[in-house]
């Protein structure tokens, strides 16, 4: 195991039971979300230390890859719903968050095709690593779209905010920002920016 699918366990193993004493401490709809919308992220970093890790075959990898990535695409979509039930504008977006689900719901019915990720290769030292299919090239338009979007509508609540409480949700949205950074550079060497992903450590 090397070390970027050791901390991506770890961050997932992490994630998992964080979310789960949110869901016990804070029992209303928003930590029952949370807890929702953080599994996605638990299946990704999972699926990703094994995609990565040089000990599996090529078919585990592959189907690793598409199964992280179909993940990270209702990830993306819940992190904007969880933004809109946490500042209360759910209703206010109604329309703009079926067309999201409806848009992540159409690419994950190719997710497992060759449409999606058709092949894997050794790239920046790992044994796989995915190739983009056409399909593919969607999903880094829609996560840089749409998870910006969900900061947008944190960094409004913001203003709504006493001092206590601005700093606690400052808190969260830079903690969630380290870990979307993270995952965001993932992207770069599907498409033949060799940059190893430290960032990942985050």
């Amino acid at each position: 195991m090397n070390p970027y699918s050791f901390s991506l366990l770890f961050f997932s193993f992490c994630t998992f039971f964080i979310s789960i004493l949110i869901w016990l401490k804070r029992q209303d709809f928003i930590g029952k979300f949370y807890f929702f919308f953080s599994q996605f992220a638990v299946i990704w970093a999972f699926g990703f230390a094994v995609m990565i890790s040089s000990d599996v075959s090529y078919q585990t990898a592959l189907f690793c890859a598409r199964f992280l990535n179909a993940s990270a695409i209702f990830l993306t979509a819940t992190w904007f719903h969880f933004t809109l039930i946490y500042t209360g504008r759910t209703q206010y977006y109604k329309k703009t968050l079926a067309l999201i689900y409806l848009l992540a719901i159409g690419v994950n019915i190719f997710s497992y095709t060759k449409w999606f990720i058709p092949e894997m290769k050794p790239l920046l030292g790992f044994k796989h690593y995915l190739i983009p299919g056409p399909l593919f090239h969607f999903f880094p338009f829609f996560y840089f779209t749409v998870v910006p979007f969900g900061f947008m509508q944190l960094f409004r609540k913001m203003k709504e905010l006493n001092i206590e409480e601005r700093i606690q949700l400052k808190g969260f949205a830079i903690a969630t920002g380290s870990a979307f950074s993270g995952g965001a550079l993932t992207f770069l060497p599907c498409y033949g920016i060799l940059v190893p992903p430290y960032v990942l450590f985050l």
